[in-house]
């Protein structure tokens, strides 16, 4: 199949997990997931919209990936095609702001939720373990501040290597960034991963679907959120030198780092030249 489009794209993964026929994979997604992490209650769970609530006109508006109710749980879903520095605090923002929400409309804070973020994220690198899982505690004692708030972030790039290797534990994970070919040999024996393969293909030749769906498209947004990083971060070192000269020597750093960025998430130098303006000379010499 021509242009396969595989589940680590932002729309493909939500057609596979939030309709509301495909319940039991997003259930089973979870619960695998969550497996010696948390055990949650999916009984009645229900997908919410995906829209976060502003509180104030000037605050971005913030589109989640899924985001699931349960009777004692809420459930932030992200899907991450690349890593960039400010991720996991954009990521962050997105469980908190539901946090604070349940804090405001919650009788007593003794019964609160379970907040759970789910990241399953491209481009983490190799010094990241295939599963990391953060809560709030105390780094002398391991005291937990609050218990109900947990954030897993799965290493897409890592799992799947682990799998090419033999490991087949989280196999489920590396199904997201597997090609029809990949996901053939994973599916064999496991009904859900057979159901998960399934939803792939139908939507793949699905043209409708498909239409407007490029890899490119996923190479865009990553382009476009690192630009806008090393832009904000330019503007910052220009107002802590206060003047024009510092503004420059700002704008020039972040412009590098923002092309190394690039070339890790081997984008064209054709593109990272029109997207930071460094020469092809400079940009080879970060190669």
């Amino acid at each position: 199949m021509s242009n396969f489009i595989k589940a680590t794209n932002d729309q493909m993964f939500k057609a596979i997990f939030t309709p509301k026929k495909n319940r039991k994979l997003l259930k089973e997604l979870i619960t695998r997931s969550l497996k010696n992490v948390k055990e949650i209650n999916l009984e009645n769970l229900k997908i919410l919209s995906s829209e976060i609530p502003k509180n104030n006109i000037n605050i971005k508006g913030k589109t989640v990936d899924v985001l699931a109710e349960t009777k004692d749980g809420i459930l932030n879903i992200e899907l991450n095609n690349g890593y960039y520095p400010s991720l996991h605090k954009r990521n962050a923002g997105y469980i908190f702001s539901k946090y604070s929400e349940e804090i405001k409309v919650n009788e007593t804070y003794d019964k609160m939720k379970t907040f759970i973020q789910i990241n399953f994220t491209k481009g983490l690198g190799k010094k990241v373990r295939e599963v990391e899982v953060y809560t709030l505690k105390n780094e002398h004692n391991d005291t937990l501040y609050i218990d109900n708030l947990i954030i897993i972030e799965f290493n897409i790039d890592k799992i799947k290597k682990l799998w090419y290797n033999g490991d087949k534990e989280l196999t489920f994970i590396a199904a997201l960034d597997a090609n029809i070919e990949e996901l053939n040999k994973m599916s064999e024996g496991d009904e859900y991963m057979e159901l998960f393969e399934k939803e792939v293909k139908r939507l793949n030749e699905n043209q409708k679907f498909t239409a407007f769906m490029t890899p490119e498209e996923e190479n865009e947004k990553l382009i476009k959120t690192l630009i806008s990083e090393a832009k904000t971060e330019g503007e910052l070192a220009g107002e802590k030198r206060g003047e024009k000269r510092g503004e420059q020597i700002g704008q020039r750093k972040n412009n590098l780092s923002v092309a190394k960025k690039l070339l890790k998430q081997k984008v064209s130098l054709d593109i990272i030249m029109n997207a930071t303006g460094l020469s092809r000379k400079e940009i080879e010499a970060l190669m």
